[in-house]
């Protein structure tokens, strides 16, 4: 591959920038030639001209989508000139953008939340604004997309900002974590962000109150914005000035923010590391499935290690949540033990205040996960009716502790979004069903599998995997027609 530092960056994030032979071409192309663009700079192998038609030129009549595409591509061939073979990759039935010669802050950044690391600079020099500020073609599949990219790499930026701001911090770089924090502040995400491209719903199905990005505000009023970022920096930078605003300035309280650690292992073995990742897994989907009601869930980072009081209380703190959850996992003989505690950070000793030891035998070890969120709610005063708990029992309609532990790993794979990630997806919740044969969950991740191939531009052939995807979608709904999540993915695809 170039080096960055040679290969223009195309930028889809913020203030769109398409390099070309004359600079830059984004005022002589039109909104859809950049939604094509945008589109296949997240497709990792491309995507098909039919496909291509049918999501930017929707029309009863599939010729004269078929039609407006090739229009495209020749305004496209004009506006790149003799550089366009090094552009774009075309044969007669496929489209795909040349990665090794294309640059993209996009896909720089999904890279990044998959575990890349990239210094606060970098960060800063992407995380400029929302995917595709601004743009919208009036063909609904397209935007429908589009929206469902901004949320997932606003997303990502927040909780790469979120942790490069943590670590300079803690590192006493200052004015980085300044910077670090007005680019949170601008993003409108804060210093920690709710997961919402992290559960397994939320991929394709964001939240409905999202973000909306003030920039006829940001015109107004940007005389004010260094004063308001160094506010901001101060907030954030500042526990005790933090405290002070949310005591005395921010009269009307906001719901309990609570963060959830991954749980540990005890003896370090494969088995009950597997368990630990499970039951965290369950526990952060419960609580998420309520935020509408009374929580505010953040997304939290795995420790290496067992962490004391104090260095508890500092990841609260980092975080900006009040409550903070961790614990631990031990197989004794036939039976499971998980000790878990919750920490008040807002407390002047960062006191541990709950702290509570749970038992299953090991075929009941997935039910862990729900003693564990009703002694969380129970704490917090929060009380759910008996649809609301059946709404949050999560991947616990089998018997068998092997297939919950493959369909736990299903939804850990899943919920990455990367094409590798999602291939083992679908390997583990066949695995579960090869152990359960009537695990409903794990067909109902199957469904994801094959829809999200087929939004994301991995599947071979899109019309395969849609009828996959409704196949699996029916078999569950015949199991249980009164499936709330099977519904609005039923939903999802046949639009």
């Amino acid at each position: 591959m170039m080096s960055r530092n040679t290969v223009p960056i195309w930028r889809f994030l913020g203030d769109i920038s398409i390099p070309g032979p004359d600079g830059n071409l984004t005022p002589q192309l039109s909104k859809k030639a950049i939604g094509l663009l945008a589109f296949l700079a997240l497709a990792r192998e491309g995507a098909g001209r039919d496909e291509l038609a049918a999501l930017l030129w929707p029309d009863p009549d599939p010729s004269r989508s078929k039609h407006n595409l090739r229009q495209c591509l020749l305004s496209l061939k004009q506006a790149f000139g003799d550089g366009m073979d090094g552009v774009l990759e075309v044969s007669d039935d496929w489209l795909a953008l040349n990665h090794a010669a294309v640059e993209t802050d996009a896909r720089r950044l999904v890279e990044i939340d998959a575990g890349r690391m990239a210094p606060a600079e970098e960060l800063l020099d992407l995380c400029r604004g929302p995917f595709l500020r601004g743009l919208t073609t009036r063909a609904e599949p397209f935007d429908d997309w589009a929206s469902g990219q901004r949320d997932r790499l606003t997303g990502a930026a927040g909780r790469a900002l979120g942790a490069a701001r943590a670590a300079a911090e803690r590192a006493g770089r200052t004015p980085e974590a300044v910077r670090l924090t007005a680019a949170l502040a601008e993003l409108g995400v804060g210093p920690a962000v709710v997961p919402a491209a992290e559960m397994h719903l939320a991929v394709v199905a964001p939240q409905p109150l999202r973000q909306r990005w003030l920039r006829n505000a940001a015109l107004v009023l940007g005389g004010a914005s260094v004063a308001a970022g160094i506010l901001f920096g101060a907030y954030y930078a500042s526990p005790g000035f933090r405290g002070w605003v949310d005591e005395v300035v921010l009269v009307i309280p906001g719901p309990p923010r609570i963060a959830v650690l991954p749980f540990t292992s005890v003896n370090g073995t494969a088995e009950e590391a597997g368990l630990a990742g499970g039951v965290t897994l369950g526990v952060n989907y419960a609580l998420y499935a309520i935020t509408a009601k009374e929580l505010f869930v953040v997304t939290s980072f795995s420790p290496p290690r067992e962490l004391s009081r104090q260095e508890l209380k500092r990841v609260a703190q980092d975080l900006n949540v009040r409550y903070l959850i961790s614990g631990s996992v031990a197989i004794e003989g036939d039976t499971v033990r998980v000790d878990a505690q919750r920490l008040d950070a807002e407390s002047a000793t960062g006191d541990i205040v709950w702290r509570q030891e749970f038992g299953k035998p090991a075929a009941q070890a997935f039910k862990l996960q729900d003693d564990i969120t009703r002694w969380i709610l129970e704490g917090l005063d929060i009380e759910l009716s008996t649809a609301e708990w059946n709404r949050i029992q999560y991947l616990d309609d089998t018997d068998s502790l092997d297939a919950w532990l493959a369909a736990a790993n299903g939804v850990r794979h899943l919920i990455r979004v990367t094409r590798d990630d999602v291939m083992l997806a679908k390997r583990y919740y066949l695995k579960a069903l090869k152990i359960d044969p009537d695990y409903v969950s794990a067909r109902r991740g199957l469904a994801w599998v094959a829809f999200l191939n087929v939004r994301l531009g991995w599947a071979k052939n899109s019309n395969d995997a849609l009828e996959e995807a409704r196949n699996q979608v029916s078999i569950v709904l015949r199991k249980r027609p009164d499936d709330g999540t099977s519904k609005s993915l039923q939903g999802a695809i046949l639009l």
